[in-house]
């Protein structure tokens, strides 16, 4: 029997909880480009809906990448320090820039019944989570 590398276990946890953030990040930003756009447009959601789009694009090649080939260079050291620490830039900038519509919700007393309030509330927790699991 071939002995797991618990390394190895651990990155496709974090694989799998970076599908589950972009993912969210990226429907939840269309639910808030879509409850925004009457009122103004916001580029904050534009470039979060870029974001989870490219991010789970960019997973879901390296996965299969890695599935079909023998010995992938994305499994090398430097490839992997290279795409998550281009991820985690682009995901500081990303909860970074999702804090301003929260701001606009924290004077309401009951902000979780206001869609948007409560979309902003979604997109802050989460691109702070993909965020912070990238160290």
């Amino acid at each position: 029997m071939k002995k797991i590398n618990s390394l190895l276990i651990a990155r496709y946890l974090l694989f799998g909880l970076f599908v589950i953030c972009n993912a969210i990040i990226c429907s939840v930003a269309v639910w808030n480009y879509s409850l925004t756009r009457a009122n103004q447009t916001s580029q904050v959601d534009v470039y979060l809906i870029f974001l989870g789009a490219f991010s789970l694009a960019s997973i879901f090649t390296l996965i299969f990448v890695e599935l079909l080939c023998t010995n992938p260079f994305t499994t090398r050291v430097w490839f992997e320090c290279g795409w998550i620490t281009v991820f985690w830039v682009m995901d500081l900038a990303a909860a970074l820039t999702a804090i301003e519509p929260e701001l606009r919700c924290s004077h309401r007393v009951i902000a979780f019944v206001d869609p948007l309030c409560a979309s902003a509330q979604v997109l802050l927790v989460f691109t702070w989570v993909g965020t912070t699991t990238r160290k």
